[in-house]
């Protein structure tokens, strides 16, 4: 089993039935509606034969702090229990208690010191991420500050952070074994809006194609190819997550 590492990502929105049509559209998703999930409106979608994510409605509890829809980075841990313990000893807030994903795995959705939610996942290991086509190819935490959250998963996760030698504001995050598995980038509230979070990448055979299809089907662009040196794009669906596109994602070494 993997531990400490991004495996699942999913969509908590509103109307279930248009982010469907939306990731559809824009990834060529299909659906498959037969799940051992506990809760029958959680609905599976595949890039080609491969899982690529989940999309579900908005638990009421969260529309009730009136939370807008949000695409969602899930974290493998050993013992979801004891990390959700850790987690609240070093600043977190957990927003839903451990809950039975199936009959064989857990999960828990926090927020960190900064705001940033992620949800911690027990369980057999899932596909995790890919550069195929219209699946999670990378997670980055965007935040204006480094030191906002450094302690918190370095203490929680064993997580190693390094100042990207390229860039004075991106740093790449090792697992314990010295592995990178994801990035942080301090940015400004000003170009990312008032809130942080974990910001998910999915892979795309043309990432004008892409753009396209994303402002043909009602969303919208935050951070352009230009803007982003030509690696990615910031995007919103047609209801307000936001999710990024990139043809490759480079991952630091």
């Amino acid at each position: 089993m993997f531990s400490s590492e991004f495996i699942w990502c999913d969509l908590s929105t509103f109307d279930i039935a248009r982010a469907k049509v939306f990731y559809k559209n824009v990834f060529g998703w299909t659906e498959n509606s037969s799940s051992s999930f506990v809760d029958s409106d959680y609905t599976f979608h595949f890039s080609g034969a491969e899982e690529a994510a989940g999309i579900f409605t908005m638990p009421q509890i969260l529309q009730n702090i009136g939370m807008p829809s949000f695409w969602m980075s899930y974290v493998q841990v050993a013992a979801l229990s004891d990390s959700l313990d850790c987690a609240i000893k070093l600043g977190a807030k957990c927003e839903i208690q451990p809950t039975s994903f199936d009959s064989n795995s857990r999960y828990a959705l926090i927020r960190d010191p900064s705001g940033a939610g992620f949800t911690l996942y027990e369980g057999p290991h899932l596909q995790g991420r890919s550069l195929n086509h219209g699946r999670m190819s990378w997670n980055e935490l965007h935040v204006p500050k480094l030191e906002q959250i450094e302690e918190f998963y370095c203490g929680l996760l064993g997580w190693n952070i390094v100042r990207d030698p390229q860039s004075s504001d991106r740093h790449t995050v090792k697992s314990p074994n010295g592995v990178p598995i994801a990035s942080i980038l301090e940015i400004d509230e000003s170009i990312k809006g008032p809130k942080n979070y974990w910001a998910i990448y999915f892979s795309v055979h043309n990432i004008d194609v892409a753009i396209n299809r994303i402002i043909a089907c009602g969303g919208d662009i935050v951070v352009s190819p230009n803007e982003s040196d030509g690696d990615f794009a910031l995007v919103v669906d047609d209801q307000g997550a936001a999710f990024c596109v990139a043809e490759s994602m480079r991952v630091l070494n």
